[in-house]
C-alpha cells in the first residue's frame, strides 16, 4: 500500500511476547482512518527486531521524523 507521508499521524513500534519470542508490530494512524496494527514477524533477539523495524521504515521512504 502507497500512503502520502504527509497523511501520516504516527508510527509507533510494539511488541507482543510469549516469553519466548517477541512479535514485532507497526501501529500506525493515518489522517482519517482509524488506527491499524501491522505484525511485521516473530523474533527472539533485540537485533532482529531492530533490524526488520529499519527495513520497514526505510522500505516504505517514512520520514524519520515521523517515526
Amino acid at each position: 500500500m502507497w500512503v502520502n507521508a504527509d497523511h501520516i499521524v504516527s508510527i509507533q513500534q510494539l511488541e507482543q511476547t510469549d516469553g519466548h519470542r517477541r512479535t514485532l508490530i507497526a501501529e500506525i494512524k493515518l489522517l482519517g482512518l482509524p488506527l491499524e496494527r501491522i505484525p511485521l514477524g516473530e523474533f527472539t533477539e533485540q537485533v532482529q527486531i531492530d533490524e526488520r523495524w529499519s527495513a520497514f521504515i526505510d522500505a516504505g521512504h517514512v520520514p524519520r521524523s515521523v517515526v
